[in-house]
């Protein structure tokens, strides 16, 4: 059997997994980057990690084939090319894959991290056997991976996807990417904490831990408590409001939701899948189903290993 290496960077963690052909994990690990984390240093992690598991794959006596990674940006796919990563600054165009592939004497496929978890799915997960998926992580940003007719489409830039930066409120407030009024400004986690902040000084006399937390949100809106409540619901209703649009130009099957944030479960998704039933048109909107996705955490490494099988 054929092992695989896979690589999540994400906003906060690098997570690396050893997988096999049938997408189960013989070795895994997880290792922080904190917000200011240079360049350098995380490419030293990136390497470290990758280092770490080959070692695991001596002691397997197993031969690794290639090495997948998944990146939270615009990436030319081709190349294994970053042009940038909005929410991690120093990350302009860097040859990522050239840089691994000499470092390692392996095959390196370098891919937008949403592309990556959306390949998971669609071949190990809660897509399976689905022909048009829209996939979506909500985390410290949010993106979005587009399976056509079973294949992974990337855009005529390798671009597509980018479903964080629809456009919710015209003069809206500012975003990393430089537009304003962006759907990520609005649901990615440290913008549903900076609301639920503003909410409980005004709203609540709770007493409020420091650092609140989605998880934290999400606990508080299963006992019932009222501003958590409404909070989850606006949120539900600002990404209803671009997955209903989704439903009704793209007519998907399937919409796969992932990420932190998604761990919420139903104080999101009840609200979120009623707005959509509400907003889609008749005929699409009925032939869509929301499910959450399947690998959970283990999303990005597994997909990553799955682009690095070629799939």
């Amino acid at each position: 059997m054929n092992y695989f290496l896979g690589v999540d960077m994400g906003g906060t963690n690098l997570r690396f997994g050893l997988v096999d052909e049938k997408g189960k994990i013989h070795g895994s690990s997880c290792v922080s980057t904190e917000a200011g984390t240079s360049r350098k240093e995380i490419l030293k992690k990136m390497e470290q990690g990758i280092r770490a598991l080959l070692e695991e794959e001596r002691k397997l006596k197993v031969a690794v084939k290639a090495v997948g990674v998944g990146v939270p940006g615009c990436v030319d796919f081709d190349r294994g090319f970053i042009h940038t990563l909005v929410n991690i600054p120093g990350w302009d165009d860097v040859p990522l894959a050239n840089i691994l592939q000499e470092a390692f004497h392996l095959p390196v496929f370098v891919d937008n991290d949403v592309n990556v978890m959306a390949l998971g799915e669609l071949v190990f997960g809660a897509a399976q056997g689905a022909k048009n998926v829209i996939c979506i992580t909500l985390g410290t940003g949010v993106g979005g991976g587009i399976i056509v007719e079973g294949k992974l489409y990337r855009g005529s830039s390798f671009t597509a996807g980018e479903i964080g930066h629809s456009i919710i409120h015209v003069d809206g407030l500012a975003c990393n990417c430089g537009g304003r009024g962006c759907l990520e400004r609005y649901v990615g986690n440290r913008y549903l904490v900076e609301r639920a902040l503003e909410k409980y000084r005004v709203d609540s006399k709770r007493k409020i831990p420091d650092p609140l937390t989605p998880e934290i949100l999400a606990a508080w809106a299963q006992e019932g408590e009222k501003v958590a409540l409404q909070l989850w619901k606006d949120m539900a209703k600002d990404l209803g409001m671009v997955l209903a649009s989704l439903v009704n130009f793209f007519n998907p099957d399937l919409m796969v939701i992932g990420g932190g944030v998604a761990q919420a479960g139903k104080v999101l998704f009840e609200p979120l899948e009623n707005f959509v039933r509400e907003r889609s048109m008749k005929v699409p909107g009925a032939c869509v189903r929301i499910v959450r996705a399947k690998l959970g955490q283990d999303a990005g490494v597994i997909g990553a290993a799955a682009l690095a099988m070629g799939k």
